[in-house]
């Protein structure tokens, strides 16, 4: 009973916080030069928590945004004085409003004890709160509702705890359904009323724990479970954590396992680069992949690290003799960033392929074996290949050593167990047909050897007796049961065939040379269509491209991996089937048998025995080639997918790495005051026009609602909003096209008004070179296009309405415009998880999100660590904390750990050494992330402040640096000592001048560090030269300027080569004049027709006798001006049927069948030809001459239970119906007719599901609507989910995690099957998921061949048949 009151913890009210409200005046906001900004920020102290424990309860608020007053305890143990009758008279619902830690399954576990023992531990409490006791589904429920009719719930003291579990209070009925009110544990309150309240919490109290207060998906979504708090604990790079999770900890490596990484990455890089390569940079290419392997495995070195402080060894500065005099030596980079994150994928890569290798050795070491073949190819394997190789041949050779090694061990087996027919092989080499065997003269592992050494080392040698007359010979001899057991010797000579080509298909050298030597050096990619897809795959299909695909390279691919990875797709649907096809196949086993399997004798004998060998080959190679094709076919996916994500990667790079817009007349980097527009979507007395003025600090200090720039009043308006807030840029965006003419017209108002930028004195204003722009007048205010895709994902977002409460959705859409102009970064940043939401390549939808996330968080990672990060400016500033999770080393664990540890600290970091002195980051995170880390002055902050720590110098650079500075300075040792207290050399070089640096001689100091210390510091030095002299200046891309094209697309979503002169389009007449109609585009783009290009007819007097408003026709763009957004279109019928038609794709003979292609088409035309011939139609007013796939886009908008019939393809008896299950799901219902009058009327009797009817009004309301009912029923269910089946899995294990000693079960739909539901349950913990189909008939359900008149007679059931069959196992 302690254990369920243990642990209960009721929140106190919050005491408000006051919020900040010193909005600043627009006059005492000025923007000041970067690098000399004053800085300052009003900070709140950041409270500290107590202790839930004290770091999970941080990690709990932090994550849950919930604010803990430090001055009282946030929560208060449970208290029950003798005098609290109110706790006496507390009801069950109240329970729940308090924190429960308790075993809830306690009363449960009581009360069904008895039945519970009859039944596996597995089922125990099955299901949820439909536990197996003998109530119905119809008694539970009502035991539910007289529940909560005799303790009616109090919802006002749960409300802040369910708000802070994150549980929605409308959901709190479904919560109950789910968990239980808590009725069980009334007895425990009551019997233990009158207990000391002091021995109820004492010292042994537990606290309780996260997980007892979230779920388990909560947990994790907060990223508060035990996996994520490891992360937070290990000293290592938290991408490096997240990306080796699948096979377990970072392990360190032994130095042979070390050596082998070395010698597997180079090798890999080689391949991949080394054909590009001069010689000449051979060797120092492959000592920087080794350098950069041990900077990663060994000191778990982040890319960053590497690129900005160990540069000097991914870089090859030619030899001085080389030198040209006078000229300066020019470094070649040896290894891009690309090129380090790759490593770091391949590091990942060789430590999945170490694990398996360990794997696998422990296996064969516990199998005590002596296999040299294995211990040698163990050795040499390279790959995951290799060592599935040697896995299968010990499960094969030594399926019973296998068996018996995990049967003693009593462990689950992770590798392939023994299959059936490797029992067999033993019971066939145990017997007297693996004389037989014998008899071919040649073993599998002999002929390996033959192969790999290149010669006919061993020879075949002939038996006596013909293959046949040697096997009718052991048959009439032997009593052996095994070869009595073929009827005829034809069969025994067939079975000794395949075993020996069992033996051949195993044997490890001959699977290596056909994997390594054949498939991936000469084999090409044949793409066969299906049935399927031959119907499916038009012309105008996505996948025609590769529908008739020949002959294509491994090469092919890497210039355009998602060809590949589409073809895949494809063959997944079951669209098409791609072969990796041996180039002259026969000739190849030809040459093969001949040169290391034939016997060299000429008789009758060898012959046969020799077509024998060949037939054995062909058996063993079909079988090698159909495995090792899927393992390649694998492989090359995820190389594909890596080429993509790395295409990817660089879409987001490109559109991160940008500076803020550069106001005229300051230094690149500065934050841009801006005023953004728009229209929304530009609908006329719908749509008003927005704008939103933000300061340098990210501020919104106006808004302005217009309903139109055509108005004086509204353009004095704006007008007078410029001239007195004086922003530094007008941007604009729009859902529309119609955001063109606002464009257009704030142009105009800018030039008649002479609305000019705010410059300073000495303001240099060429900005052409900057920002890309050229205006003709150099003060003018620039008015510019502005990438709207941030805005478009934000402003209608959950985030968006927190950040902003009182604007409106166009308003926000207008703040998120103007922090893009003051930092894309930030803006893209913002977004984390939902990055993969953005369209970075056409084609990124072929990624597994996980792919796709890492690519780009590893862009934002190069572009943040390019910038650093504010960490005192983060502490108050959520979108400067955005960055703190790409910074080196750290992620978003390791960043809000960070965040936490400061805040404890006093609210902010005084210099970069405090975050090792203060124990709050390890030594190898520290040294990642240091340099990335900036601190500036903090205003009021009387201790000596490091000015190194305002740079990008790393603090083991520092010496380094104030030795550069000493040198310049020219001071000796005495001097440095005099001028310490005056913040030292680098101080000392700041106010005399950092110019001084440029006479030193950096060259000759690196390479004295070289020769005294071992070290590579050249490029370091001229980092550390470029800080002093310009600390944390600006490195990103000039802010980018929309061009045409890409305003184009922001506007219309189309890509402009989609609508180039020459392509045909749907269009809709707006307008029709004597001469002209006006149409527009899908995507918004105006078109005309002049009178000759409406049509050939030359008898029309006026187009509205041909056209009307409305109408969609399609047309053929003429001309394409993309600037003003107007097209010139033709719709006469010659120019539309002679379009061109853009073919992205080769149809070369070489890579093409062209021949199949033309059969195919004919065989379509012909019978589309036969479909017009006959074209069946039935006087019904629910009939539709159309087929499925039409059916289905008819359905599409429709309700539940509607449906069409329509013509069947099975035949002339046969009628189809098609009818809506639910969004997406529809039944196809074949119905056979039986006494037709003829081909073209309706039968008298109606045949569908075994049941028959008169007419099809009876069938569709007695059968269709009837089947409607049930599927609402489902529906309606509680237990039922509208996800996916992996979405009810997920939650069935989320349960049963959550409730360990309870099972759970869920209805859901089967999406492969139209008219059939899953019941998918999880009976426990550890037990494993199972699912059973449920159809649903008329009036009814299917189970297990049992049927249901309904859910809960459904629902019963399926727990009977459960319980019996828990009982049976028992």
């Amino acid at each position: 009973m302690r254990r369920i009151r243990e642990g209960f913890i009721v929140d106190d009210e919050d005491e408000g916080n006051d919020d900040e409200d010193d909005a600043e005046s627009d006059t005492e906001i000025r923007r000041e030069r970067k690098h000399r900004s004053d800085r300052s920020k009003d900070r709140s102290d950041s409270p500290s928590h107590d202790k839930l424990d004290e770091d999970d309860l941080d990690l709990l608020m932090e994550n849950t945004g919930v604010a803990v007053d430090s001055d009282k305890p946030k929560f208060k143990r449970l208290k029950r004085g003798a005098d609290d009758s109110s706790r006496k008279h507390r009801d069950l619902s109240e329970i729940f409003s308090d924190r429960e830690s308790g075993d809830e399954e306690s009363a449960d576990e009581d009360e069904h004890a008895g039945s519970a023992r009859r039944r596996l531990d597995e089922f125990d409490g099955f299901i949820e709160d439909d536990e197996f006791s003998g109530e119905d589904e119809d008694e539970r429920r009502a035991r539910l509702q007289e529940r909560r009719r005799a303790k009616p719930k109090s919802t006002a003291a749960s409300a802040e705890t369910l708000e802070l579990a994150g549980i929605d209070p409308e959901q709190l009925n479904e919560f109950y359904e789910v968990f239980g009110d808590g009725e069980e544990y009334a007895w425990a309150l009551e019997v233990e009323e009158d207990a000391d309240p002091l021995t109820q919490l004492g010292e042994d109290s537990e606290v309780p724990e996260l997980k007892e207060v979230f779920e388990p998906s909560e947990l994790k979504a907060r990223m508060l479970t035990d996996f994520d708090n490891e992360i937070r604990i290990k000293d290592i790079p938290e991408r490096y954590q997240v990306l080796h999770a699948s096979y377990g900890d970072i392990q360190e490596l032994s130095p042979e396992e070390f050596q082998q990484e070395v010698i597997f990455i180079t090798s890999a890089m080689n391949s991949l680069y080394g054909h590009r390569l001069r010689e000449e940079l051979l060797v120092p290419f492959q000592q920087s992949v080794a350098k950069c392997v041990e900077f990663i495995v060994k000191n778990k070195y982040e890319v960053p690290f590497i690129w900005r402080h160990r540069k000097d060894y991914i870089v090859y500065y030619p030899p001085a003799e080389t030198e040209v005099e006078g000229e300066a030596t020019k470094p070649e980079e040896l290894l891009s960033l690309d090129d380090l994150w790759h490593l770091v994928y391949l590091d990942f890569k060789f430590q999945a392929i170490l694990e398996k290798y360990r794997t696998v050795h422990t296996l064969y070491d516990n199998l005590h074996i002596s296999a040299p073949l294995v211990e040698d190819h163990l050795k040499s394997g390279q790959n995951a290949s290799d060592l599935q190789d040697c896995l299968d041949y010990l499960n094969f050779y030594y399926s019973a050593e296998v068996r018996n090694y995990f049967d003693t061990e009593k462990e689950a087996v992770k590798h392939k167990r023994p299959r059936g027919r490797t029992s067999n092989y033993e019971k066939l080499r145990n017997s007297e047909v693996y004389n037989i065997v014998k008899s071919f003269g040649i073993t599998a592992a002999q002929y390996g050897e033959n192969l790999v050494t290149g010669t006919k080392i061993h020879t075949a040698e002939d038996p006596d007796l013909m293959p046949h007359d040697l096997c009718e010979k052991i048959k009439r001899g032997s009593e052996d049961e095994i070869v009595e057991s073929f009827f005829t010797a034809a069969q025994l000579l067939g079975a000794a065939r395949n075993l020996l080509a069992e033996e051949f298909a195993h044997d490890l050298r001959l699977r290596k040379y056909i994997r390594n030597d054949v498939i991936w050096r000469y084999s090409y990619i044949d793409v066969y269509v299906t049935e399927k897809g031959r119907l499916l795959i038009t012309k105008s299909h996505p996948y025609y491209e590769f529908k008739y695909a020949r002959n294509r390279m491994f090469s092919d691919m890497d210039q355009n991996p998602e060809l590949f990875l589409k073809m895949l797709n494809a063959e997944k649907s079951e669209l098409v089937q791609v072969k990796l096809v041996i180039p002259s196949y026969d000739k190849f086993i030809e040459k093969l048998a001949n040169d290391f399997l034939l016997s060299e004798n000429y008789s009758e004998v060898a012959e046969k025995w020799n077509e024998e060998r060949v037939a054995v080959l062909k058996l063993a190679l079909s079988q090698i080639v159909k495995s090792t094709s899927a393992v390649v076919k694998e492989e090359l996916r995820a190389m594909c997918e890596q080429k993509l994500a790395a295409k990817c990667r660089s879409a987001l790079l490109k559109k991160a790495d940008q500076a803020p817009f550069c106001p005229r007349g300051y230094e690149n980097g500065t934050i841009p005051r801006a005023l953004c527009l728009t229209n929304g979507r530009g609908e006329p007395g719908k749509d008003n026009i927005h704008a939103v003025l933000m300061n340098e600090k990210g501020i919104i200090i106006e808004t302005l609602i217009l309903q139109d720039l055509r108005s004086p009043d509204n353009i004095n308006s704006l007008v007078e909003l410029v001239q007195n807030r004086k922003p530094d840029v007008i941007g604009i965006a729009a859902l529309s096209v119609s955001g063109d003419n606002l464009f257009r017209e704030l142009k105009k108002i800018v030039s008649m008004h002479n609305l000019k930028v705010e410059l300073e004195d000495s303001a240099d204003v060429d900005m052409d070179e900057n920002n890309g722009y050229n205006d003709t007048s150099a003060s003018q205010l620039p008015v510019i296009w502005v990438q709207d895709e941030c805005a478009r994902l934000y402003y209608g977002s959950e985030r968006a309405r927190e950040e902003y409460p009182s604007l409106s959705q166009f308003e926000r859409y207008c703040a998120a415009l103007c922090r893009y102009l003051q930092s894309p970064l930030k803006e893209y940043a913002s977004f984390g998880q939902d990055l993969t939401n953005f369209s970075f390549h056409k084609d990124q939808s072929l990624l597994p999100k996980e792919i796709l996330q890492t690519a780009l968080e590893s862009a934002l990672v190069d572009v943040a660590c390019l910038v650093g990060v504010d960490i005192n400016e983060a502490l108050s500033n959520s979108r400067e904390a955005s960055l703190l999770p790409y910074i080196g080393g750290l992620g978003p664990r390791k960043s809000s750990g960070l965040i936490n540890a400061l805040n404890k600290l006093g609210g902010s970091l005084g210099a970069r050494q405090d975050l090792i002195q203060n124990e709050i980051l390890g030594e190898v995170i520290f040294r990642n992330c240091a340099s990335f880390i900036k601190i500036l002055s903090l205003p009021g902050n009387t201790r000596h402040t490091e000015p190194l720590d305002a740079t990008r110098i790393h603090p083991e650079d520092y010496e380094l640096a104030v030795k550069m500075a000493a040198d310049a300075l020219e001071l000796d040792e005495e001097d440095l000592v005099d001028i310490d207290s005056g913040g030292g050399a680098i101080a000392q070089l700041f106010r005399e001048g950092t110019e001084k640096l440029n006479e030193l001689m950096l060259e000759g100091y690196a390479e004295e560090l070289k020769r005294k210390f071992g070290i590579l510091k050249r490029n370091t030095l001229d980092m550390i030269k470029d800080e002093l002299q310009n600390n944390y200046g600006e490195l990103r891309r000039n802010f980018h300027i929309l061009n045409k094209n890409e305003v184009f697309l922001m506007l219309t979503g189309e890509e402009p080569s989609n609508l180039e002169p020459g392509t045909v389009v749907s269009l809709s007449i707006r307008k029709i004049m004597n001469r002209v109609l006006i149409v527009q585009l899908a995507c918004g783009v105006t078109g005309t027709v002049n009178a000759y290009d409406m049509t050939e007819r030359t008898d029309i007097m006026h187009p509205s006798t041909l056209f009307h408003v409305g109408q969609s026709v399609q047309g053929k763009i003429l001309k394409m001006n993309y600037e003003t957004f107007k097209a010139e279109i033709s719709l006469r019928e010659k120019d539309v049927a002679k379009a061109r038609k853009t073919q992205t794709f080769s149809r070369d003979p070489a890579i093409w069948a062209i021949d199949e292609e033309k059969k195919d088409n004919e065989e379509l035309k012909q019978t589309q030809e036969a479909k017009k011939n006959v074209i069946r139609t039935i006087n019904h007013p629910l009939f539709k001459p159309i087929n499925g796939q039409q059916a289905e886009q008819y359905l599409a908008r429709m309700q539940r239970g509607d449906l069409v019939i329509r013509p069947s393809s099975r035949g002339k008896d046969h009628i189809a119906i098609t009818w809506k299950v639910a969004d997406g799901i529809y039944q196809h219902l074949d119905i056979l007719e039986k006494e037709k009058d003829n081909d073209f009327s309706v039968g008298g009797v109606l045949i569908v599901g075994g049941k028959k009817y008169t007419d099809l009004d009876e069938l569709i309301f007695m059968h269709v609507k009837a089947m409607a009912k049930k599927v609402d029923e489902m529906t309606n269910h509680d237990k039922f989910q509208n996800g996916s089946k992996a979405d009810v899995d997920k939650y069935l294990i989320t349960f049963t995690q959550a409730n360990p000693r309870r099972s759970a079960y869920s209805f859901c739909y089967d999406h492969k099957r139209p008219g059939y539901f899953l019941l998918c349950f999880k009976a426990g913990l550890k037990a494993s998921l199972e699912t059973w189909p449920v159809k649903v008939i008329p009036n009814g359900f299917q189970l297990q061949k049992n049927t249901y008149p309904d859910m809960n007679q459904l629902c019963n059931g399926f727990k009977r048949i459960l319980t019996a069959q828990a009982e049976k196992m028992h």
